[in-house]
């Protein structure tokens, strides 16, 4: 399995696939991606999300959504999860996959048991250690409704940046 990220500029692929970058302004620079956050406020989130977000991502087979974690360095846990309590139904409703990312180990255990709660399906990334540096690796924690594994598994870094996962 490769986990290649598609060239988003070519029509054929622009049309089924968006990353929302709630990220990179926080560094200072401005984001190559379509749709960005530029402030980390929820109340102008909220209005975002019934405006442009809301059509926006309901055009496309995958949206991706990198990551929300930065929204909780500025924003209460609580307030938050009341925040994804309301867009979650949208979100439903749309076609498609819809992948929302998260830190690990930087947020309270109820607020990831709240996301698993209200998620179909959690992908864990993570790295550990190991005799020869750093390993990344990937596990399906839960698919609700379907038959999975979920064993860790290592993931390698192809010569072209893609990953895939080891045998």
């Amino acid at each position: 399995m490769s986990l290649a990220v598609p060239k988003l500029k070519e029509p054929n692929v622009a049309n089924r696939f968006t990353i929302s970058d709630v990220y990179t302004w926080q560094t200072g620079r401005k984001s190559d991606e379509a749709d960005t956050a530029d402030s980390l406020s929820l109340a102008k989130a909220s209005i975002d999300f019934g405006t442009k977000w809301v059509k926006s991502m309901s055009n496309y087979d995958l949206a991706v959504t990198d990551n929300f974690s930065p929204f909780l360095r500025y924003n209460d846990e609580r307030v938050f999860t009341q925040w994804l309590d309301k867009i979650v139904p949208h979100v439903h409703e749309m076609k498609g996959v819809r992948i929302w990312s998260f830190n690990k180990r930087i947020h309270s255990d109820a607020l990831y048991a709240i996301l698993e709660s209200l998620a179909d399906g959690i992908i864990e990334l993570d790295y550990r250690e190991s005799e020869g540096g750093l390993e990344h690796v990937l596990r399906v924690k839960s698919m609700k409704g379907m038959p999975h594994p979920s064993d860790w598994r290592r993931l390698t870094m192809n010569s072209d940046g893609s990953m895939q996962l080891a045998k």
